[in-house]
C-alpha cells in the first residue's frame, strides 16, 4: 500500500511538473504586441509591449501567420527569454539590438533571414543555434554578443552579407562553434573576429571557401582540423 501511494504521489508530482512545462511554453496574447498585415503576407510584429521577461510569440494572430519581426520591434525592453516559431521567416535589422538581458533565443525552423545587427549587442545570450533553414544572415547580426559560448551553423546559410560590420565581431566567450557538414562558405570578411576563447576548430569537407580574415584575434585558437581540403581564403 505505502507503494501505491509512493507512485501515486510521484506521478502527481508529473503531471504538475509538466503542467508548468505546458504554461511556461504558452505563446503570449496578442494583446502583447503592436503589430499589423505586412506586404510580403501575413502578420508583422511592429513592437514589443508586454512586460513578461519570457516571451514566446504566437504563430498566428486574427487568424494569420506571424511571418516578420520588424525592425526594433524589441529595442529598449528587459526580456530574458525568447521563442520564436515556426512561422516566422524574417528577422529584421536590429529588431532586438541592445537586449542586453536576453540570455536564451529558441529559433523556429522556418527563418530564412536575419538581417543587419538583428541582435547587436544581447550582450547577455549564451548560445547562438541558427535555425536550421537560415539561408541570410546580415552583417552584423550577432556583433558583440560577448556572452555567447556556443554558436551552430546550419548547412543552409549560403548567404553571409558583407560590411563594417563583422557577423559574430567580439564573441570573446566562443568556445564552441559547431559548422554543419554541407556548408559550402564560412564566414564573410572577420565574421569571426576577436573569437578570443576558441581553441579547437573542426572544418568539414564541404567547406570550400572562408571569409577573408574569418578568425582574425582569434589568440587562444590551438588547433584547425579540415576534414577534407583546406579550402581557399578568400573575400565574398
Amino acid at each position: 500500500m505505502r507503494k501505491f501511494f509512493a507512485l501515486l504521489s510521484a506521478l502527481s508530482l508529473l503531471i504538475v511538473t509538466l503542467s508548468g512545462c505546458n504554461s511556461i511554453s504558452e505563446a503570449n496574447p496578442a494583446t502583447d504586441f503592436e503589430y499589423g498585415f505586412s506586404r510580403e503576407g501575413g502578420i508583422s510584429i511592429r513592437e514589443y509591449i508586454g512586460s513578461d521577461k519570457t516571451v514566446v510569440i504566437p504563430s498566428k494572430i486574427d487568424g494569420q501567420a506571424v511571418t516578420i519581426i520588424a525592425g526594433g520591434a524589441f529595442v529598449g525592453t528587459s526580456i530574458e527569454s525568447l521563442v520564436i516559431p515556426d512561422s516566422v521567416k524574417f528577422v529584421v535589422a536590429r529588431a532586438f539590438y541592445g537586449c542586453d538581458q536576453l540570455k536564451t533565443v529558441d529559433f523556429g525552423d522556418g527563418i530564412i533571414e536575419i538581417q543587419e545587427e538583428a541582435f547587436r549587442e544581447c550582450t547577455a545570450l549564451e548560445s547562438i543555434i541558427l535555425p536550421k533553414n537560415l539561408e541570410t544572415i546580415g552583417e552584423g547580426a550577432f556583433y558583440g554578443c560577448t556572452s555567447a559560448t556556443e554558436i551552430y551553423i546550419p548547412k543552409t546559410l549560403t548567404n553571409w552579407k558583407n560590411g563594417d560590420l563583422s557577423t559574430f565581431f567580439n564573441c570573446t566567450a566562443l568556445e564552441t562553434l559547431t559548422i554543419e557538414d554541407g556548408l559550402s562558405v564560412l564566414g564573410g570578411d572577420g565574421s569571426f573576429s576577436w573569437a578570443s576563447s576558441l581553441k579547437n576548430l573542426v572544418i568539414p569537407a564541404s567547406v570550400k571557401r572562408i571569409g577573408d580574415g574569418a578568425f582574425h584575434g582569434a589568440a587562444a585558437l590551438e588547433s584547425v582540423t579540415f576534414l577534407g581540403d583546406a579550402p581557399q581564403v578568400t573575400e565574398n
